[in-house]
């Protein structure tokens, strides 16, 4: 139970805690020494095996950039090593920590203030949350297991070990040439990530070139290019790192060293043109896109870039200018890659255009590739836009030897990864939940006469199933509470669902619902998806929160058995 005075003790712990941010030391160090080692710390995470934490931790950077930029120390640009090895950093250790403890804070606010979590204990300097009931912790797990499945994936280069052997060889040398084997690898391996990997197309190409500049082709390239180039360091940086023996200090220092170059790379700006060479963009088209994924720190050049990616809610631009340099995570940069963040982005910098351009082409998007997945099941027929008094149904499939259909109401909200509490997101979900509702209240002859009306049919008595259809998440508790009701489904898993219905020769729509809510048990039982209660040192202050954690490499299995069977899956029919 919650008291209320708990409840606002830990409410004006906010205000503290932005108050002690506002006034710490580390602002005497320079910009580039607080982002590198931040940078650092998402390698090292990383390299300790923990992927998705590190991805996490380069999304909570977002909520630390603004202020890091406004009020750190100005000072020349220095190599990796130099900033992150800064000769006053071990001072300001402790606000190190409390830097990487409020990002995570950032993230938990937000939830709390939405009613996600309550405070169930409170002393001093000490709080302890829960979930506020159960619906609202099968709603956290649910909704992360679906923001993760509609993340984009690169596989593993195949000859990666091949790679590996040569920089191996390469580090113990000191050998930091890139010549003709090395760019000839990069372009191999972003010709296969191009090749492999998934990213779901959201809008149109004549949306897409008309108001942004480039195609979705383009982008693939560019992702394709930027994720070979970061690869490659970031395998060089382990190379060297590998060769620390414990036996040779001074050795051992260099070797360190170059991992810190590698693995936080500040380079020359000429390594944009790098990456434009093994993308084989044209550089205007290369510009348009890479400046969505830019911030501009220091620029006196007359390159004449703009920073058009949007910092905050779970995306930070990955590539930062500073003067002649180029500063990245060579690991962080391959977690930021989502168009997504692109549409993200262009929505808070240029609302009008996203508003009157962009977003009224989201859902008839996912609506056409709805059409494309049922298209591959026979024996049914399907309807879009079918209006009646007081309403409008998006998407109907209709299966008349079974006398079922299935009414989706499509959102197409789509928000910048790892950032599922996007109050957007939630209220076009509960938007298409009231839609349904109002539906679902229609009597059985009422609906049954739309429906008649829509297919040229005259059946009776339709086994009508409602279902929520969104691009990735729903938002929160609030919206899937009505999941049981009406389920709520994202386009990814459709497509695994139609996927395994193809697979089996199953045409049948009559326990559709029914198969939503069996593959989002199975999707909590095959991620091992459970509570762990975290200790979140922030200041003086220790909160004790749950967390769900769960272990995501089955969903590159559901994508490729989607694959398999839905060629163009990834695609928007022409």
């Amino acid at each position: 139970m919650q008291s209320e005075p708990d409840h606002i003790a830990f409410k004006n712990l906010e205000a503290e805690l932005d108050a002690k941010l506002a006034a710490l030391s580390i602002w005497k160090i320079p910009f580039q020494t607080i982002i590198s080692s931040l940078f650092y710390t998402i390698e090292m995470i990383d390299k300790d095996g923990r992927h998705f934490v590190a991805a996490d931790y380069t999304s909570r950077i977002s909520y630390l950039y603004d202020i890091i930029r406004n009020k750190a120390a100005s000072a020349p640009v220095v190599s990796s090593h130099e900033a992150i090895m800064h000769k006053d950093f071990v001072k300001y250790i402790n606000d190190q920590l409390f830097l990487n403890a409020y990002a995570h804070y950032s993230l938990l606010m937000p939830q709390f203030h939405r009613g996600t979590f309550k405070v169930v204990e409170a002393g001093e300097k000490n709080f302890r949350i829960e979930f506020t009931d159960a619906n609202y912790e099968r709603a956290e797990t649910l909704d992360r297991l679906y923001s993760y499945t509609s993340l984009s994936f690169a596989v593993s280069y195949p000859k990666m070990d091949e790679i590996r052997n040569v920089l191996l060889v390469k580090a113990a040398q000191f050998d930091n040439t890139v010549g003709m084997w090395e760019a000839g690898n990069m372009k191999l391996m972003a010709q296969f990530y191009k090749r492999t990997s998934l990213n779901i197309q959201v809008l149109p190409d004549k949306v897409l070139e008309s108001e942004l500049g480039f195609s979705f082709d383009q982008y693939l390239s560019f992702c394709a290019a930027v994720r070979a180039y970061t690869t490659f360091s970031n395998e060089l940086a382990r190379a060297y790192f590998s060769q620390v023996t414990r036996k040779d200090p001074e050795k051992d220092d260099q070797y360190n060293i170059e991992h810190m170059e590698w693995s936080v790379c500040c380079l020359n700006k000429n390594a944009i043109g790098h990456i434009l060479t093994i993308s084989e963009l044209k550089m205007d088209v290369f510009k348009k896109i890479f400046e969505y994924f830019l911030t501009i720190h220091l620029d006196s050049t007359q390159d004449n870039f703009q920073e058009k990616g949007h910092c905050g809610d779970g995306y930070f631009p990955p590539f930062i200018w500073l003067e002649k340099w180029i500063l990245f995570s060579s690991i962080g940069t391959q977690q930021m890659l989502s168009f997504n963040n692109i549409l993200y982005s262009v929505n808070k910098k240029t609302q009008k255009q996203f508003a009157e351009k962009i977003s009224p082409s989201l859902e008839p998007t996912l609506i056409q590739q709805m059409e494309y997945v049922f298209s591959q099941v026979s024996g049914i027929k399907v309807q879009k836009n079918i209006n009646y008094h007081g309403g409008e149904i998006d998407f109907v499939v209709l299966s008349e030897h079974e006398n079922a259909a299935l009414c989706f109401q499509v959102k197409g909200t789509v928000a910048p990864d790892s950032a599922r509490t996007v109050q957007r997101v939630e209220s076009r979900a509960q938007e298409g939940m009231d839609q349904l509702a109002r539906f679902d209240a229609l009597t059985s002859q009422e609906k049954d006469t739309i429906i008649n009306n829509a297919f040229g049919t005259t059946l009776s008595g339709i086994n009508l199933q409602n279902i929520l259809m969104i691009r990735s998440c729903a938002g929160s508790a609030t919206v899937w509470v009505k999941n049981d009701k009406y389920p709520i489904l994202n386009y990814a898993l459709l497509g695994n669902i139609i996927s395994r219905k193809i697979s089996k020769q199953d045409n049948s729509i009559i326990d559709f619902t029914a198969t939503i809510h069996r593959l989002q048990d199975e999707m909590i039982e095959r991620s091992k998806s459970h509570i762990v209660y975290d200790n979140l040192k922030i200041g003086d202050y220790e909160i004790e929160f749950p967390n769900v954690d769960s272990e995501m490499n089955f969903i590159i299995k559901m994508h490729t058995q989607t694959l398999g069977v839905l060629k163009e899956f990834e695609k928007v029919p022409v």
